[in-house]
């Protein structure tokens, strides 16, 4: 797993998950085609459970992803569209853990997102936004699931600005929660996650609180982001920390 110094982890094509892959080329800005080919559809698997077991996934007989476990996104893989049934098997074993049946558009990108449900897990399949944010905008999704932390706050922060001059972004969003892709002007950002009304600054209070702050980011025009919320297995501070997903640029 590739962390950086700052324990913003960002994803632009690299699968984190052990033995990840995708299948063909690996389609990592949004493209949905294939030249000589009609057009595909685009899956990969989110995974963030702490529960769950190293899981293999595959789509009818094709692998989308083997050996990954949490916290990790894997590439997108190429399928061709159509009603399908998705098995997460232990690794190595055809046995099926958990099942999803869907139908994939043509043209379109999705998660196998799996969770922490309890002491158990869950999966859930996910539409990806395929197209480029509006110019000028960057589009983020949220899925928050800091159980352990509880509802959170969510910030964008501006290069050169701090967190005493912001406003969060999504406030209180609860575990389990996954957002709507929301549009904000493409910038440079501090991403920065605190628990729920714990992170406010003021001249006469201050908290003192923990809070995760990611380094700064350049977000350009037209990306398309997706943003894992997570408990932190192994600190205490910060007490949650993100993995960043390329959706589209």
């Amino acid at each position: 797993m590739h962390r950086l110094t700052n324990p913003l982890r960002c994803l632009t094509g690299t699968a984190l998950a052990a033995g990840a892959l995708s299948l063909g080329s690996a389609c990592l800005n949004g493209c949905t085609t294939v030249a000589g080919s009609s057009p595909a559809t685009l899956v990969r698997v989110i995974d963030a459970s702490k529960n769950a077991p190293a899981m293999d996934a595959y789509v009818a007989t094709v692998p989308i992803a083997l050996n990954f476990v949490s916290p990790s996104v894997s590439n997108y893989a190429f399928l061709g569209p159509g009603a399908a049934t998705v098995n997460l098997d232990p690794h190595n074993s055809k046995t099926p853990l958990k099942q999803l049946s869907g139908t994939f558009a043509a043209a379109s990108q999705y998660s196998i997102y799996v969770t922490d449900q309890g002491t158990t897990y869950n999966a859930a399949l996910l539409t990806d936004q395929s197209s480029a944010a509006p110019s000028g905008d960057v589009s983020f999704r949220f899925l928050q699931q800091a159980n352990v932390t509880g509802a959170v706050d969510v910030y964008l922060i501006p290069n050169g600005s701090t967190i005493a001059d912001a406003k969060p972004l999504l406030a209180a969003v609860a575990p389990g929660t996954v957002t709507p892709y929301i549009n904000v002007t493409a910038d440079t950002y501090v991403i920065a996650v605190a628990p729920a009304g714990t992170a406010v600054t003021t001249t006469t209070t201050t908290t003192t609180s923990p809070i995760y702050m990611s380094a700064a980011t350049q977000f350009s025009s037209g990306q398309v982001s997706t943003v894992l919320i997570l408990d932190e297995q192994l600190l205490n501070s910060p007490p949650v920390t993100i993995l960043l997903a390329n959706d589209a640029n």
